[in-house]
Parts: C-alpha cells; sequence; structure tokens
C-alpha cells in the first residue's frame, strides 16, 4: 500500500484551510500472474505466446517438458497444455492431475496431441473419429458473451493465417461456450475452432488447432 497527501496551495484571502489537503491510499498489486506451458518439448506457438506476453509486465511464463506427478499447479494462475496428452500414458495422468486441481487451462490440439487420449479425460471437448488435419481459419459467434470483441477486433482476428486442425465433427459440453467456428477452404462449418467455459469449477479453454506462431 502507497500513501499518497495532495496539498493544495491557499490563494490570498482565504480563509478555510481545512480541506487543502487531502490523503489517500492506493493498493499496489506487484505480483505476477504465473502461466505455465505444459509441452512435450519448445515449439512455435509457445514462443509465439511467450513473446506476446514479454512486453506486459504483469505475466511470468514458465515451460516445463519433462513429467513428474509431484508438479504443484497450484503455483500457477493459467496452465496451457500444448499438444497433450501424447501417446505417452504419464502424459495423460499428469493432464488428469491438472484437470483435478482445478487450475485455469487452456488447451491447444495438434498432430503431436493422442485424440483418444484427450477424449479419455472427458474435459467437454470431444472429438469425433479424426480423418486427418485440414487448415481452417475462424469465424467469430457475434452471440459469444464471455469477453467481446469490437468490429474492427473481430475482422482482424479473422483475417489471420489458419491452423491446422483435426478434420471431424467435435462435440461441446454445455458448460462450454463456443468463440470461434472453423471456416474451410472458405466455407464456414458448425465444427468449434475455439470455445470456452467452466467446467466442475475449473475455467477451461480449447483451441482446436496448432499453428498459433503464424498469428504473431
Amino acid at each position: 500500500i502507497v500513501n499518497y497527501t495532495v496539498r493544495l496551495e491557499p490563494i490570498s484571502g482565504e480563509q478555510n484551510l481545512a480541506n487543502n489537503s487531502y490523503d489517500f491510499s492506493v493498493n499496489v498489486i506487484a505480483e505476477k500472474q504465473r502461466i505455465l506451458f505444459l509441452a512435450r518439448g519448445p515449439h512455435p506457438d509457445l514462443s509465439a505466446i511467450s513473446q506476446a506476453l514479454e512486453g506486459i509486465n504483469k505475466y511470468e511464463t514458465r515451460l516445463i517438458t519433462s513429467f513428474s506427478n509431484e508438479l504443484d499447479f497450484s503455483a500457477y494462475d493459467l496452465v496451457i497444455v500444448h499438444q497433450l496428452p501424447h501417446v505417452d500414458p504419464q502424459t495423460t495422468d499428469l493432464v488428469d492431475k491438472l484437470l483435478q486441481s482445478r487450475r485455469p487451462v487452456l488447451f491447444v490440439v495438434g498432430k503431436e496431441t493422442s485424440i483418444s487420449g484427450f477424449n479419455g479425460l472427458k474435459t467437454g471437448f470431444q472429438f469425433q473419429p479424426v480423418k486427418g488435419f485440414e487448415q481452417v481459419s475462424a469465424f467469430i459467434q457475434e452471440s459469444f458473451s464471455l469477453f467481446r470483441f469490437d468490429a474492427t477486433e473481430m475482422k482482424r482476428f479473422q483475417d489471420l493465417p489458419p491452423l491446422l486442425a483435426p478434420f471431424g465433427d467435435i462435440d461441446l459440453d454445455s458448460s462450454l461456450e463456443l468463440f470461434a467456428n472453423q471456416v474451410i477452404q472458405s466455407v464456414e462449418t458448425k465444427r468449434p475452432l475455439i470455445a470456452f467455459g467452466r467446467n466442475d469449477g475449473q475455467k477451461r479453454g480449447f483451441i482446436a488447432g496448432e499453428g498459433l506462431w503464424r498469428w504473431r
């Protein structure tokens, strides 16, 4: 807490000087928000996100690529899970532990993600049988209510380069709100690309595609 006093110089002939000063305090929050990147290894997507946050003093990032059940997720304000779980069952156990921790999480799904392992976690974002991968763009849903974009930001977002997404239908749990649908070859589909919500008391976000580095 930082205390301040504002004082005004009296003017000629002023008789009541009692209200010429005012004391107030400002609660300064210096603690940074801690963001954990959980991935099998370095990736251009993670570098792009990290670089985007570098200029914002309120965030501190860390990348972990070695998986241990001793990892304490409670130390982090957000965990970004990039292309996990993998075929290694240890990664499935670790992500399950993250879900049990109730810490806010953002999943980025890509070609290295074990789709069957991901579906087994019952996150509320379920993939139907995947038939390969497809370049997809985003179409923002104007009905999305968790946060707002103005018209210029929406246009800029929809003009971003495509992501590489699993080709197949996706089922959304009712706890999730659709932010963007997939656009394939200029045709808007009903397949979710990005969704956010709260499930089992945990804030969750999903991006069904890799290649975020292209958005820098």
